[in-house]
């Protein structure tokens, strides 16, 4: 029975066959000599017997099973088949047959096809890394590996952008073009409310709270028919509604249906077909406008009024470290102010 050594990054580590399994291990030493001797004494104990046999071994295609329920059990829906979409395209392009077969030049390889093969963008390319981590992560805590290949590979560089947002003149344009659509007062909510695209999905009556002299609108938690969602961050938060927005909440009629806003079939949007409709609507009108431009729009314009960035990150259910890489350049005049002495 053979020991080989090799280097992982500066690292040394074995690999020999041990019942029919490849077995690999850090030496956890960066000196070559200190490693080759490791080398002879592990092959001088397999040789002996005296290493136990690795139970913790899966197949991949069994492993993915087990991940899909592990990641059903602990992400909203979207998440979840999304990320298992980007799992079974890995797997797919694998010959491997157990999880402790995959390398990280595997992971390499798949990530580089995703942009000389199919045009993803960096972003893209991202995202598909963090679903790769969190699947061998997962596999690393139940001992069926030891590294996580994805951890070597290096993240792709995204170039920095600043959001885009409408004008005050451009929000004008946009009510405009919506009037008479049955998404727009879904749209305007978003614009005055700063909500993703789900969330203004999900809102119901219940949510609203139009009477008194604070009326509020509550993005929380909820199980409706049946199915259960959450906010995007776990997290629920209470938005006030400005006064543009409660004219429009307050004209926007009951049907029967527990959702502010539903679908042409008197039921829930889904994103993606509303993400539809309102491209389609853009397109027609010749306006470059998604619902992430909405949302930003929300964010942006509170900066430009002064409003501090811990206060647009709570309205808006952002981390403060995302408020400031998103509209501390909106801050002009403070900044000015900063910079004299």
């Amino acid at each position: 029975m053979r020991v080989t050594i090799y280097r992982r990054g500066l690292v040394w580590w074995v690999r020999y066959q041990q019942s029919h399994r490849r077995v690999r291990r850090s030496l956890k030493t960066t000196n070559r000599k200190v490693a080759e001797d490791l080398r002879i004494e592990l092959e001088y104990r397999l040789r002996r017997g005296e290493l136990p046999t690795q139970v913790r071994s899966k197949t991949l295609d069994d492993f993915v099973e087990e991940y899909r329920n592990f990641s059903q059990a602990r992400k909203r829906p979207k998440s979840h088949a999304t990320d298992m979409a980007r799992v079974r395209a890995f797997t797919a392009s694998l010959k491997s047959v157990l999880v402790e077969d995959v390398e990280t030049a595997d992971v390499s390889a798949f990530l580089s096809a995703r942009v000389l093969e199919h045009g993803n963008s960096p972003a893209t390319v991202l995202r598909y890394r963090e679903a790769l981590h969190a699947f061998f992560e997962h596999a690393k805590r139940l001992s069926y590996i030891t590294p996580n290949p994805v951890a070597a590979v290096p993240r792709p560089r995204i170039p920095e952008r600043d959001p885009r947002f409408l004008s005050l003149d451009q929000i004008k344009e946009l009510h405009e073009v919506l009037v008479g659509d049955i998404i727009a007062s879904l749209i305007v909510t978003v614009v005055y409310g700063g909500l993703r695209r789900e969330e203004a999905c999900w809102l119901t009556w219940d949510d609203l709270d139009l009477a008194g002299e604070a009326p509020v609108l509550r993005v929380r938690g909820k199980t409706i028919d049946g199915e259960f969602w959450i906010p995007k961050t776990k997290k629920n938060r209470t938005i006030p509604v400005s006064g543009k927005l409660l004219s429009v909440l307050s004209e926007h009629k009951r049907n029967g249906v527990p959702w502010v806003f539903p679908s042409p079939k008197n039921c829930r949007w889904d994103p993606d077909n509303l993400g539809h409709r309102f491209k389609r609507l853009m397109k027609k009108a010749g306006l470059p406008w998604n619902f992430l431009d909405l949302r930003h729009t929300f964010g942006s314009q509170l900066a430009r009024k002064g409003v501090s960035l811990l206060k647009i990150a709570k309205l808006m259910g952002n981390s403060p470290e995302i408020a400031q890489r998103h509209y501390i350049h909106l801050l002009p005049e403070e900044l000015r102010e900063e910079v004299e002495f």
